[in-house]
């Protein structure tokens, strides 16, 4: 495949373009008009999102935010309603909560996406478009059980919209009923922190991955005393060929534990029905076309080189997390995360997961404040070397934040509460 950088294309005879505004011919007939609207090389990775996921479309644009935005905007009229779950990344919480109010006047209530009466009672017959959530959520890695909730909303009529970021290839919500599903593409599909992107599929993940680079191993154990004389022993592994960290106690702070991640560019997906994605890009009133969320043709080429290889890496996330998940749980340390089968959605994943895709690549640690926390990053990243204090996730390398004073921070306290979502998340 080649990259198709034109912004603008060209036609043979006049009446070609008066027929491709008026809808007539399009980019399924390799009819282009305008790399807005759509590009080949875009196009391209747009279908291997579709294939991916098992939807009839999909569209990759420039940040997931992008992504969840112009869903949104296209699914919701001003005066309309949107039920979303409680445990949100900060960014689509602010979304909600604070611009589309104000300046769409497009209401919003959280719920907690495990209790299904609730969900229920939310929904506003006529007035509720959309039941937003994710499949395993951002901090607390809640599963969200994909099938029922997409039979209560879809018995209202009712959209159902699915960030998939955390659960690529894990879960394919598109294949459990979900109308719509969005991905930053940044993470786990990019895979190298260097692409920021967000694909929506209709009817279809969009997904992210991560590569895994092994890491320079100590040749002799270290140990490391903190002021409450605390000791981390930090030893080689031959299996991991990594440093390998040995918590001896876990008297910390709440840290986010991410499995390899990427920082460069942002990219989003959206997959879904081929109606949507129709309506989304119409010339005179799609979202799309008129937000402008256009991805650089270049990012799309490489992406579509990175895709074929995103099965191998998420398998590879998924064993390490589980791995580093045991061994610290064995320490003492309060770790969540969903292969572990005390995690209260285990059963849940186990019965919607693709098989042999593992449990997700995060894992949390809980240290309960916001200081131990910090203390804690602070020694596994220049003390040992361990991992990287970063946001964003599906990198090569283990990247770790404090989600309460950086991805969450914008929430108050009464919504960090419905986290669990302490001053050291």
């Amino acid at each position: 495949m080649s990259i198709e950088a034109s912004a603008t294309f060209t036609v043979m005879e006049p009446d070609t373009l008066r027929r491709m505004f008026a809808g007539e011919l399009g980019p399924d007939r390799d009819f282009f008009i305008y790399s807005r609207h759509f590009n080949p090389t875009v196009l391209n990775l747009g279908r291997l999102m579709a294939a991916l996921e098992g939807t009839e479309a999909a569209y990759c644009t420039a940040s997931g935010m992008s992504a969840i935005s112009s869903v949104l905007l296209q699914l919701c009229s001003a005066g309309d309603h949107v039920v979303a779950a409680r445990t949100l990344y900060g960014g689509t919480h602010a979304l909600l909560t604070h611009f589309l109010s104000r300046a769409c006047n497009i209401t919003t209530s959280f719920v907690d996406i495990r209790d299904h009466e609730m969900v229920k009672r939310e929904i506003v017959e006529g007035r509720t478009k959309v039941l937003y959530f994710e499949s395993m959520s951002n901090p607390t890695l809640t599963v969200a059980n994909v099938p029922e909730l997409c039979r209560i909303a879809h018995e209202k009529g009712v959209k159902v919209v699915v960030d998939n970021t955390f659960a690529p290839m894990v879960v394919s919500p598109a294949r459990l009923g979900a109308d719509v599903v969005i991905h930053s593409i940044s993470k786990y599909i990019s895979g190298g922190a260097d692409i920021i992107a967000g694909p929506f599929t209709f009817l279809t993940l969009d997904i992210l991955f991560m590569l895994w680079k092994p890491l320079p191993y100590p040749r002799k154990k270290a140990i490391f005393t903190l002021k409450y004389g605390v000791e981390f022993t930090c030893e080689p592994d031959s299996d991991f060929q990594s440093r390998d960290l040995i918590l001896d106690h876990s008297d910390y702070g709440i840290i986010s534990w991410i499995d390899q991640t990427d920082t460069n560019a942002s990219t989003g997906a959206v997959c879904g029905p081929a109606s949507l994605l129709n309506s989304m890009m119409d010339l005179h009133q799609g979202a799309l076309m008129l937000l402008g969320p256009t991805m650089n043709p270049k990012v799309a080429f490489e992406l579509s080189e990175r895709l074929p290889h995103l099965g191998l890496r998420m398998k590879e996330h998924c064993h390490r997390a589980l791995t580093f998940a045991v061994r610290m749980k064995k320490l003492g340390l309060k770790v969540v995360y969903p292969g572990l089968e005390d995690h209260p959605d285990h059963e849940l994943l186990k019965s919607i997961a693709n098989k042999d895709y593992g449990h997700g690549g995060i894992i949390c640690v809980d240290m309960e404040t916001e200081e131990r926390a910090n203390r804690l990053m602070n020694l596994l990243q220049n003390c040992t070397q361990f991992g990287l204090m970063a946001v964003s996730l599906g990198y090569y390398e283990t990247l770790m934040s404090c989600s309460g004073s950086s991805t969450s921070s914008e929430m108050n306290g009464r919504e960090k509460s419905w986290l669990a979502s302490h001053r050291g998340w």
